[in-house]
């Protein structure tokens, strides 16, 4: 039984319209990743997880949803403004492992950062490895531009 009552389901679904495409995108209200989110009772929650536990279940743990509408449109860069992200038609996602995500992310031909602000050239990559010893890449100039607005800030 899947754990969203239906007027969480509705929250998103009202807030969607079917692309061309066949994608089924949500105009708001979005993370500052691109995806879609949710909020109640304090906690937030993605579009897509809400509508693929309404319709089809719960995903199989260990897994994660991957759009499958990303990964066929070649043309698309990826990043926070990709329209992909909020995508909640379930034709369109897959339960796969997070590795497997995150290696079908990683084969695109990605020219830009995350925020498609930089070119995504070894000059603007850093890499940090995590405490579970995988390495992440992250764009320089937007690391920096990031400390020196908290900075500012005060934080």
């Amino acid at each position: 039984m899947p754990k969203w009552n239906t007027s969480l389901y509705e929250r998103v679904m009202e807030r969607a319209e079917w692309h061309e495409n066949g994608c089924l995108l949500v105009s708001s209200p979005l993370q500052q990743s691109g995806y879609v989110q949710l909020r109640t009772k304090g906690k937030q929650y993605k579009g897509h997880i809400i509508v693929w536990e309404h319709e089809v279940g719960t995903i199989p743990e260990g897994m994660t949803l991957d759009h499958m509408c990303h990964n066929a449109d070649l043309s698309c860069s990826g990043g926070p403004k990709c329209l992909h992200r909020r995508c909640v038609n379930v034709k369109h996602l897959e339960p796969v492992l997070p590795a497997v995500n995150t290696s079908r992310a990683n084969r695109r031909d990605q020219s830009k950062c995350g925020k498609g602000i930089h070119d995504w050239v070894e000059e603007n990559i850093g890499e940090s490895r995590k405490a579970d010893g995988r390495i992440m890449r992250y764009c320089r100039p937007c690391q920096h531009a990031t400390k020196r607005a908290k900075k500012k800030a005060g934080i």
